[in-house]
């Protein structure tokens, strides 16, 4: 039998082919990496949000037993660690659920944010005493320009999301201040 000219009897791919199927793989693999990485962020977001608003029922039991919002107000900027969740708060009937809520805070907060916070207000001043305070904390999502966004849930019963360049929006009595 004769041969037909141009077919050969090797079988396999060329380099060529295999490079292509192979930079193909790559390019999907990225897109689903990188999708992915943003629902475990807004995931993370979402559970932050959450122990936001736990950590504000607290606050509310708190002042309803004691009139005071003292124990659940740490003497701290903003907490970052799991240690300082344990160190700050103290002397609440609600103390263990505070710890809880504040490690499962931390534990999901965006990198490079500054914390996670509670604070009082009355007056411009910090006072435990006032039905005012703030509870806020740094979220995975960041805008476009790569401002970090933060969360605050406060007594005015309103959930604000800002970034750490527009800290004007902190000042409404129940998200306040300027952290």
């Amino acid at each position: 039998m004769k041969k037909i000219r141009g077919i050969s009897d090797k079988s396999g791919f060329t380099l060529i082919e295999l490079m292509l199927v192979i930079s193909i793989i790559s390019l999907l693999s990225s897109i689903v990496l990188t999708s992915l990485s943003t629902a475990r962020n807004k995931a993370k977001d979402s559970v932050v949000i959450q122990q936001l608003l736990e950590f504000q029922k607290l606050l509310e039991l708190e002042w309803n037993t004691n009139k005071t919002y003292a124990a659940l107000q740490p003497n701290v900027a903003w907490i970052t660690t799991s240690g300082g969740c344990d160190t700050y708060y103290g002397g609440s009937a609600y103390v263990t659920e505070a710890r809880n809520v504040c490690k499962k805070i931390v534990a999901n907060l965006g990198t490079g944010t500054a914390g996670f916070y509670t604070g009082v207000n009355a007056a411009g001043g910090l006072l435990p005493t006032t039905k005012y305070y703030s509870v806020m904390a740094g979220l995975n999502t960041q805008t476009s320009g790569g401002s970090n966004v933060y969360a605050c849930v406060g007594s005015s019963g309103k959930t604000l999301y800002v970034t750490n360049t527009a800290w004007t929006a902190w000042t409404d009595l129940g998200c306040y201040g300027n952290p």
